[in-house]
C-alpha cells in the first residue's frame, strides 16, 4: 500500500482548464455574461451609486478567442481624489471613458437614483432602458445587446425631448487603423430633410484606442437608432452600421 501511495505523489499532474458556465446572470446586481464559442460578452445595468462606483450603466466588454477587443479601461492608482468630491473628474470613473453614449455632450450622472430600468436578459442577450442615468431631457435610451453564435449586435435607440447630438463611444484594445471603418455623418437640414456629409474621424485615423460616432436626433420627436454589429472572430473586420426611421445614420466609406 505504501508503494501505491508513493506512486500517486510521484505522478505529474495533468493540466486542464475548467469549463466555464455558458451564461451567467446575476439579476440582483444586473450583471450578465455570455459565451458563444470564442466569443465572450459581459454587460451591466444597475445604478450609479454602487460602492466604488463608476458611471457605467449599460457598459459592456467583448473578448474574442480569449483576447480583449472592446474593453473597460479599469482602475487607476487610488489617491485622495478617488474618494473625494473630484472623483468623477477622474478618467476611469466617467461614462465618457466607458462604452456609453453621450447625449448633447452630457455624461451619465452619479447617484443611486440614476439606474437602469426594464432590464430583461436571457440566453440571446439583454435589453435595458438606461435613460435614468442621464439628464431629464432623455426620455428613453434603450440599449440592446444581442448575441447570435459568433455575432454580436449592440443597438441604442434614443428618444429626446429636443434635438441633441448623440455620440456613441467605444474603448478599444487595439490601436491599428484597420479595426474600424470610417463613416458618414447624417444630419437634419433646415428644410426638415436629411443630408450626408463625410466625417472622417481623426481619432481613428491616428491609431487611437478611442472611437466615437456622432448622430443627431430627428424631428419632430428627436429619435435615432444606431445598430452596431461586430464580427468579432475575424480580425480587422469590426464594422459599424446604423439605421433610423428616416434614413441610414451610417454608411461605409
Amino acid at each position: 500500500m505504501s508503494r501505491v501511495i508513493q506512486s500517486l505523489f510521484a505522478q505529474t499532474a495533468q493540466e486542464s482548464e475548467p469549463e466555464g458556465e455558458r451564461d451567467v446572470f446575476l439579476p440582483s446586481l444586473q450583471v450578465f455574461a455570455w459565451r458563444r464559442g470564442g466569443l465572450y460578452v459581459a454587460a451591466k445595468g444597475g445604478h450609479n451609486g454602487e460602492s466604488h462606483n463608476h458611471n457605467d450603466i449599460g457598459n459592456f466588454i467583448v473578448y474574442a478567442d480569449g483576447e480583449p477587443e472592446i474593453i473597460d479601461v479599469g482602475n487607476c492608482v487610488y489617491t485622495a481624489k478617488t474618494f473625494g468630491a473630484e472623483r468623477y473628474e477622474l478618467m476611469n470613473t466617467r461614462s465618457s471613458n466607458h462604452n456609453e453614449p453621450l447625449i448633447g455632450g452630457m455624461e451619465q450622472v452619479c447617484g443611486r437614483q440614476h439606474a437602469a430600468k426594464d432590464v430583461r436578459a436571457d440566453e440571446n442577450g439583454v435589453r435595458m432602458d438606461i435613460a435614468g442615468a442621464y439628464p431629464d431631457h432623455v426620455i428613453s435610451l434603450i440599449r440592446k445587446i444581442e448575441i447570435d453564435k459568433d455575432r454580436l449586435t449592440v443597438s441604442d435607440e434614443v428618444t429626446l425631448d429636443k434635438a441633441e447630438d448623440v455620440t456613441f463611444t467605444l474603448m478599444l484594445r487595439h490601436e491599428h487603423r484597420s479595426r474600424m471603418r470610417v463613416w458618414r455623418r447624417i444630419f437634419p437640414e433646415a428644410s426638415g430633410g436629411w443630408a450626408s456629409r463625410a466625417a472622417r474621424k481623426k481619432r481613428i485615423e491616428s491609431r487611437s484606442r478611442f472611437a466615437e460616432r456622432k448622430v443627431r436626433g430627428a424631428h419632430p420627436m428627436p429619435q435615432c437608432t444606431a445598430a452596431i454589429p461586430f464580427d468579432c472572430l475575424k480580425k480587422n473586420r469590426v464594422t459599424f452600421e446604423g439605421e433610423s426611421p428616416h434614413r441610414s445614420l451610417l454608411q461605409r466609406s
